[in-house]
């Protein structure tokens, strides 16, 4: 069959026979008749398409010598005229089928309409024979000429999406260990774009490669804020807040047999397209759609687990997570500053004031010493059970804004008077 092929260098083939386009613009002069498939171009507009802007002065005797010269290259390899004259100009008198980028777009349109009637498989299989008929990184390779610029970038950006949506059937598919590899190269060669960035992360969280997924959105990050100072998009966000908290609900589970970090069994669930593969699963029973709880997350400065967030649901034990602490430790020894200390604990009181409509706030100044520092930690951690803790946060200098992380207790988080502490102490016992 006569072929024009445009997915890489231009060619014109009849079966196993290519014809000698020869030179370079009888290539350009092809190829904008092609572009323009059905369409009259005038000589005027093939001299500014093969020509651009650097027009010699016989440029339109010139049209005629190299569509000459590709009649008589196509004439070698097809009987049927295909470069017709048509006044004001000339027209490519072929099928659209005949050339392998208007099949390319007709397959990526078939594809994409098979996935939104919920057939991934079939879907799957027209976007691979479309992806099939690239034979090189670029359309046109070869033309440098502005139309053929513009329209390899058209066809570039097309390819882009047949691939992305031929990896999201795949996971649709379950097929996520065959996914990852081309995944790989595809987010590597185009850092900047988050949908493959998202199917990568899920392809990895779904094989049990927690920490690759983790990474591969910390590198999308720093690409994204280094190159065009933004941060990433919702939908990539959300799906690494998915990932630290094992929701196989929205990232899917796998069909392989490793266990990572609590992936829990894996089936062949997808996100996008898959739903309907999704909805059969549910309807086989828990035992296709079960998971491993969701992981708890770990204070790394602390001997004992953080509170779960809400939606997870109250400890194993059915008791309430106790609240997470703002405040250093109280001194034990602190003695002074009795009007102050009461005038912050009656402040503190007041939390509990339903008439309020703001938290109170109190402001402790004085030259630097020993009582200053200790007195909102004395007023706000005793006596036992009578203030509000969990709700307090306080400020060892206005230059230095301190606020000691849950649920850590540590003497050094008051600063400087936590060396005062220990010496006064050293001092009376000795």
């Amino acid at each position: 069959m006569f072929e024009v092929r445009l997915l890489g260098p231009v060619e014109v083939w009849q079966g196993n026979r290519r014809a000698p386009l020869g030179g370079a613009r009888p290539l350009a002069v092809l190829a904008a008749l092609t572009v323009h498939l059905g369409e009259v171009l005038s000589t005027e507009r093939l001299v500014d398409f093969v020509w651009d802007e650097q027009v010699p002065a016989t440029a339109t005797a010139l049209v005629a010598t190299h569509v000459s010269a590709v009649r008589r290259a196509l004439a070698r390899v097809s009987e049927a005229p295909v470069i017709r004259t048509r006044p004001p100009g000339y027209v490519a008198d072929f099928s659209p089928s005949q050339v392998d980028a208007r099949r390319f777009e007709e397959l990526l349109a078939l594809g994409r309409s098979s996935a939104a009637r919920d057939r991934p498989g079939e879907a799957a299989d027209i976007l691979s024979d479309a992806l099939s008929l690239w034979r090189g990184q670029e359309a046109l390779e070869g033309l440098g000429q502005s139309f053929a610029r513009i329209e390899a970038a058209r066809l570039a950006e097309l390819r882009l999406v047949a691939q992305e949506e031929s990896f999201g059937l795949r996971l649709a598919l379950g097929r996520e260990d065959e996914t990852i590899a081309p995944l790989l190269a595809h987010v590597a060669a185009h850092p900047l774009r988050e949908r493959p960035r998202g199917q990568l992360m899920t392809a990895l969280f779904r094989t049990g490669r927690i920490s690759d997924a983790l990474r591969t959105y910390q590198e999308g990050r720093e690409v994204l804020r280094r190159e065009l100072g933004i941060d990433a998009g919702p939908e990539l966000r959300a799906l690494h807040q998915a990932v630290l908290t094992n929701d196989s609900e929205r990232l899917g589970t796998g069909t392989g047999t490793g266990t990572g970090l609590g992936t829990g069994v894996r089936t062949g669930l997808g996100t996008g397209v898959g739903a309907g593969r999704k909805a059969k699963a549910v309807a086989a029973g828990p035992a296709a759609t079960s998971s491993a709880p969701p992981r708890i997350p770990y204070a790394q400065d602390s001997t004992h687990r953080i509170a779960a967030p809400t939606r997870f649901g109250p400890e194993p034990t059915g008791r309430p997570a106790p609240a997470p602490s703002h405040l250093p430790p109280d001194v034990a020894d602190f003695v002074g500053r009795t009007e102050q200390i009461a005038w912050a604990t009656s402040l503190l009181h007041g939390v509990n004031n339903t008439t309020r409509t703001a938290p109170p706030i109190g402001v402790i100044s004085g030259r630097s010493g020993w009582a200053r520092p200790p007195s909102p930690c004395t007023s706000a951690t005793g006596p036992p059970n009578s203030s509000p803790t969990a709700g307090c946060s306080w400020t060892c200098a206005p230059r230095t804004p301190r606020r000691c992380s849950p649920p850590t207790r540590s003497p050094d988080c008051c600063g400087p008077w936590a060396s005062i502490r220990r010496r006064r102490r050293t001092e009376s016992t000795t």
